[in-house]
């Protein structure tokens, strides 16, 4: 019977969409070939257990999963009514998403240094600055960094109340000058709190850098149209700046377009590059350099595991950028294993070790021969 079931598995999940000779993608999705994970010398059975894991919610509520293994797609299903095109908030990974392109402002001149402060393009919050001094020390790399040293509070347990930053930026007025407005606790550079409203003052500066042109528009045809991704929404606060905290939607499909070309240092499939190799090592290596806790740190948009986190579940060390948000928005990308795995999880208020990352443990456990799935 098992064998029976991984028959149909493969061949509703693999065989009828692995050629791409028929109409049953669209044409911006015809990217990667499909192949069965026993291509690649893991074992099918495992992977259909895990899907019925999934359709039993044992993690909760997963919407989608979608694993590119060597540029072939090996598993792809979504669960609950979701599907391919749906687009999915991503959460705080819209910051990963807008400081990509961070790189091409510096590069054009547009943005003299990471090491400026923000103050010097942000001339319509110059009341702010004149009335802190502190404030205006804060300097582009500290929001990267999550050093501002500005007061915030996004942590788990308050993630529905008034006391939550995010709430309180949502139901204002002008987001940027609600987070630029909150009480300076730190001198700049001094301490580390983790605050995605950082990514609302980087896309108000991006948006006043940036000549001739909407920031929207320079995201379309920079990023999402290099690397085909067509159906997207990015909402914008009441004055019109592109929510950089939390505002971007995508499918789970894209999310991997996105994760395959940082994955490919900054080139898109067919090596065309979208951002720069030192750009995309500037980012790669400032997201281990910040704590987030014993077992991951974060910095620059993207997460890590820390040493701690592979000894504690006995792993051999690997190079993996992560995307995690609050509702198990997740992505992982192991270059070392040409593997990148997108989870799409609904499940609110678990912090970093949230469902997605549950699951994401069990499929890790999948490309060792030796455990169980």
């Amino acid at each position: 019977m098992k064998r029976n079931k991984v028959f149909i598995f493969i061949a509703s999940i693999v065989i009828l969409t692995s050629c791409y000779v028929g109409t049953e993608l669209p044409p911006d999705q015809q990217i990667w070939e499909y192949s069965k994970p026993s291509s690649f010398g893991l074992d099918d059975e495992r992977f259909l257990e895990l899907d019925d894991l999934i359709r039993q919610n044992n993690y909760d509520f997963i919407d989608g999963l979608v694993i590119l293994k060597e540029d072939k797609i090996i598993f792809e299903n979504y669960y609950d009514l979701s599907t391919r095109e749906q687009l999915r908030p991503l959460g705080r990974n819209t910051y990963a998403v807008l400081i990509s392109l961070l790189g091409s402002f510096l590069e054009e001149g547009w943005i003299n240094s990471l090491d400026d402060p923000i103050a010097n393009y942000l001339p319509e919050y110059s009341d702010i600055f004149t009335e802190s001094s502190a404030k205006s020390n804060i300097t582009i790399r500290h929001m990267l960094d999550n050093r501002s040293g500005l007061f915030w509070n996004e942590s788990v347990v308050s993630s529905l109340s008034d006391r939550n930053d995010i709430n309180r930026m949502n139901a204002s007025i002008d987001w940027t000058r609600y987070i630029l407005e909150r009480p300076q606790e730190a001198a700049p550079g001094l301490r580390y709190v983790f605050n995605s409203g950082h990514g609302m003052i980087l896309s108000k500066i991006m948006e006043n850098a940036l000549p001739d042109q909407s920031l929207d528009t320079y995201f379309d045809e920079r990023l999402f149209q290099e690397i085909g991704i067509t159906n997207y929404n990015w909402e914008k606060d009441p004055t019109g700046t592109l929510n950089g905290t939390n505002g971007l939607k995508l499918s789970t499909f894209d999310l991997v377009k996105f994760g395959s070309m940082i994955m490919n240092q900054g080139r898109w499939i067919d090596r065309k590059r979208v951002i720069s190799e030192d750009w995309y090592f500037e980012i790669s290596n400032n997201a281990e350099l910040q704590p987030q806790s014993q077992y991951h740190s974060f910095g620059y948009g993207w997460w890590r595991f820390t040493s701690d986190y592979f000894e504690l579940y006995n792993y051999p060390s690997q190079d993996i950028l992560i995307m995690t948000g609050t509702l198990g928005e997740n992505m992982y990308i192991i270059p070392e294993l040409d593997l990148i795995i997108a989870i799409q999880g609904n499940n609110c208020c678990n912090g970093f070790f949230n469902q997605s990352q549950r699951l994401f443990n069990r499929l890790f456990d999948a490309f060792r021969s030796d455990t169980p799935l």
